[in-house]
């Protein structure tokens, strides 16, 4: 039986007889919260919940009703506040419909919405009005901590989320411009130079302090040092050096040289980040 889509209509719409909620099959919609089930029990890992979300959620509506979706959500959360505090089949029927409604409006979260989510959970946490939910609110944290640590947006190195630390690929250089960065270097300059909130979340990720990248800051100097002298001395007049810098600069700039470049650091970085177009100058 095709529900009444009416918001009002509640009581058609959590019917054990519905096949269909705003145009999502509802055997469609229970694979949705038994995949998101398995996910909040630890049974598959973040990444696999998104990949088998979205294919699922690919056989669902082209243009989901979102909007009339909301609008009978919030009907039934009204409706259950109303109901006696004694648990009864109406009760389990609402609550049922109601995990069919947030699996219709809401996929597999991605890093973005895990991370406004643990701060959302801090911020509980650090308000006495939250008390009695500390344990929960814990748990909580605890999974959505584990997701962003195994998730493959997240580096597991710093905590830092790859989109940030790919704007350290490149770094600038004050004789040659920018240069490819190897990972060391990039994650300890990411961290440090991170905002305050980025950073604190990436502390309770991974709590070790990063050790200062050594090995890592000789090779990016090793990298550099021969061209930048040639163009630094001759910026201080050096007559020989003059003679060949920008032979110097223009083979450093080359685009043979910048592959090169990019193949010698690109040991740790994930694969679209490997042979990075430098930013625009």
């Amino acid at each position: 039986m095709a529900a009444d889509n009416s918001p009002s209509n509640f009581d058609m719409l959590a019917s054990d007889d519905v096949v269909e909620l705003f145009g999502w099959p509802v055997s469609l919609l229970d694979q949705i919260r038994e995949l998101a089930s398995l996910a909040h029990c630890q049974e598959i890992e973040i990444d696999e919940w998104r990949r088998r979300d979205a294919e699922l959620r690919a056989a669902g509506p082209a243009q989901p009703a979102s909007d009339q979706i909301g609008a009978a959500r919030k009907a039934v959360l009204e409706a259950r506040l109303e109901m006696p505090a004694d648990k009864n089949e109406a009760e389990d029927r609402l609550l049922r419909l109601t995990s069919r409604l947030d699996a219709a409006l809401h996929g597999a979260p991605d890093d973005d919405k895990l991370r406004e989510r643990l701060r959302h959970i801090n911020e509980m946490l650090g308000s006495p009005d939250h008390r009695v939910m500390r344990t929960r609110l814990q748990q909580d944290r605890a999974l959505v901590t584990r997701w962003l640590a195994s998730s493959a947006q997240t580096d597991e190195i710093t905590g830092l989320p790859w989109d940030h630390l790919a704007r350290y690929r490149w770094l600038p250089d004050p004789a040659l411009g920018t240069v490819p960065a190897f990972l060391g270097v990039a994650r300890h300059r990411a961290l440090s130079e991170a905002p305050d909130e980025m950073k604190h979340l990436a502390r309770q990720l991974q709590p070790d302090t990063l050790p200062y990248p050594a090995t890592a800051e000789l090779d990016q100097l090793a990298l550099t040092r021969f061209p930048s002298r040639i163009i630094e001395a001759a910026s201080r007049g050096d007559k020989d050096a003059a003679a060949v810098s920008s032979q110097v600069l223009h083979l450093w700039q080359g685009a043979e040289t910048q592959r090169f470049l990019l193949r010698e650091t690109a040991r740790g970085w994930p694969e679209n980040l490997r042979q990075a177009d430098p930013p625009p100058q």
